[in-house]
């Protein structure tokens, strides 16, 4: 009798220790372990950037705006390519490659599109992960376009956005690049200048009226300026290339189209071999 009760507890000391191997060896259980009720089911079909893809969803190919996040721009002829734009896009196919099955919880009935025409979604990885969680987490996007209702996950992904600006990821690196209307794409590219060069003017006209731009410069020095509209860079009369007179200014006017769309477009300006980068609000 008394072997057997010693048999047996070595069985139970035994089975403890694999069970609490196992437990310490198991991978952590996110937020997002498992579908929510109603997801449907859909395929990655193209990636477009870090918060927006293209799925076969009931047998068409349907694109996506993810919720409530919003990363750095890789395609836009505005912006160009923004600092950690191109870090998402790679993020997104490592998460979401081509083919893989996920899961989608669209936007509340009567608001499942943008004004684009997309479909509006939470995005489910094939490993029940909730997509717009990870990337904010990992620190390649900013909590944004908070419209109600399509608020489920809000407190979640802020949380992960103070987790990550915490710890300085991604997009938090660069001090005061991420606003609460976008990303400063100027910060990166004047981030530690040579020479310093005074801009003034005013960028915030409405359509049909005339935009200006100044900048203090030595005399003679050389500069271009370029406007980039939806359509391309503008042809413009008062653009182009000019020299810096003796009162050590450079100034460019011209007038924005009465047809220009509503919207913030880039103004690029390169002078002493920098590029700087400016925003011309059409109101």
């Amino acid at each position: 009798m008394h072997s057997l009760r010693k048999v047996l507890l070595t069985v139970t000391l035994a089975f403890s220790l694999i069970l609490s191997s196992s437990l310490v060896a198991a991978p952590a259980v996110t937020q997002a372990a498992s579908y929510p009720k109603g997801a449907v089911a859909a395929t990655i079909a193209k990636e477009v950037d870090g918060d927006s893809i293209y799925v076969r969803l009931h047998g068409k190919k349907v694109e996506i705006r993810m919720l409530l996040i919003d990363t750095p721009e890789t395609h836009d002829p505005r912006y160009g390519v923004e600092p950690y734009g191109p870090t998402a896009s790679a993020f997104a196919k490592k998460e979401l490659p081509v083919g893989s099955h996920i899961r989608l919880q669209e936007g509340v009935k009567g608001h499942r599109y943008d004004k684009y025409h997309r479909l509006l979604a939470f995005i489910y990885t094939a490993r029940g992960h909730l997509y717009n969680y990870d990337v904010i987490r990992a620190g390649y996007a900013r909590v944004a376009y908070v419209y109600k209702p399509n608020t489920q996950h809000l407190s979640s992904l802020r949380a992960a956005q103070n987790a990550a600006k915490k710890k300085k990821l991604g997009i938090w690196k660069i001090k005061g690049y991420v606003t609460t209307g976008g990303y400063r794409y100027q910060v990166h590219t004047l981030k530690k200048p040579t020479t310093a060069y005074r801009i003034s003017g005013g960028l915030t006209v409405s359509r049909g009226q005339y935009a200006s731009v100044t900048v203090a410069a030595k005399k003679g020095t050389k500069a271009t300026i370029k406007v980039y509209y939806s359509s391309g860079a503008s042809k413009a009369k008062g653009l182009g290339t000019k020299y810096a007179g003796s009162n050590g200014k450079i100034t460019w006017k011209w007038r924005v189209g009465t047809n220009t769309k509503k919207g913030k477009y880039r103004v690029v300006i390169k002078i002493g071999g920098k590029s700087i980068t400016k925003y011309l609000y059409v109101k």
